[in-house]
């Protein structure tokens, strides 16, 4: 479930924060960590209003128009209907506005943004909608920055992603602020262990998807000696860590290593050619045959010429 935006950004410290403003040009000068929190949670709660008024059809923006108190001329085009009822939603407090608007008009709020209402009471229909708007909010917010930098906002908030670099994925646990292991489908006799086991040659396919984070799987394979190859999938880690065990060979069999192995030995074979004895003119002298060696069967026979 996400966390509102007050939670989320109140994990950060009051640098990152300020980076965050200066992305979306809010003034942080001289402005305490509590402030910057305030105003970045407004301004993503506005972000998710706007966009959530803008999936609304026609008819419903009109509808809910029909309930305000506007003194002026009533707008006619939706994108201006979309924005008057959010300075006044903004105005009054989105929930308090939201307390005056006919219980139909509210289920239809969220059928377009397509929440299942089955069952749920014109209480929770509110406390959806504010959910979700903040929801959008902050996933449009946080989809802005590049994937580097939404990587360091995971650090910082202690948090594990079980991700291809999967923008969605490091955003959903970012709202959350929960870290996300990648979903595994056991056999029909595999079953996980309750408690998380140790990594040695015991444990399981499934323990290891289940109980450890791509990460963790990355950093034994750096840590195991000598150091293996710690990028791939998931699944290539899995793989790797249960043949780092296996009696037959070590897991240096991997193409990936053959590869780098082949190229370290060919820049070793280049190194002892460069060291070679050069002769005056810069030449590399060819090695002279000893004249104890036994004449070889190959030149038997063969005569020198004068």
């Amino acid at each position: 479930m996400a966390k509102s935006p007050k939670d989320v950004f109140q994990v950060f410290e009051l640098a990152n924060l300020q980076t965050m403003c200066e992305h979306i040009d809010i003034d942080y000068a001289d402005k305490a960590k509590k402030q910057l929190v305030t105003e970045l949670s407004e301004y993503v709660s506005s972000l998710g209003l706007s966009l959530m008024l803008k999936e609304q059809k026609v008819k419903v923006l009109k509808d809910v128009a029909k309930m305000c108190d506007w003194e002026d001329e009533r707008p006619q085009l939706k994108g201006t209907i979309a924005k008057k009822i959010q300075e006044t939603m903004e105005e009054q407090g989105p929930k308090k506005f939201l307390k005056k608007v006919d219980t139909s008009l509210l289920q239809k709020f969220l059928q377009a943004l397509r929440v299942d209402i089955t069952n749920v009471s014109r209480k929770d229909l509110i406390d959806l909608i504010l959910q979700n708007t903040d929801e959008i909010g902050m996933e449009n917010f946080f989809s802005s920055f590049p994937n580097t930098t939404l990587k360091l906002f995971l650090k910082l908030c202690n948090l594990k992603v079980d991700s291809d670099n999967s923008q969605y994925t490091i955003i959903r646990a970012l709202i959350e602020q929960e870290s996300i292991i990648a979903p595994y489908e056991p056999a029909a006799d595999e079953h996980p262990s309750k408690n998380k086991p140790p990594i040695d040659k015991n444990i399981s396919n499934v323990d290891l998807y289940t109980h450890y984070f791509k990460e963790d799987l990355a950093d034994y394979l750096l840590n195991h000696k000598p150091p293996l190859i710690s990028n791939g999938s998931k699944k290539e880690l899995v793989e790797r860590v249960r043949r780092s065990f296996d009696d037959e060979g070590p897991p240096d069999k991997d193409k990936k290593k053959e590869r780098k192995r082949k190229s370290t030995n060919s820049d070793e074979d280049k190194e002892k050619e460069d060291k070679e004895p050069s002769s005056k003119d810069g030449s590399k002298e060819k090695p002279q045959p000893s004249k104890n060696i036994a004449e070889s069967p190959k030149n038997k026979g063969t005569k020198r010429k004068k």
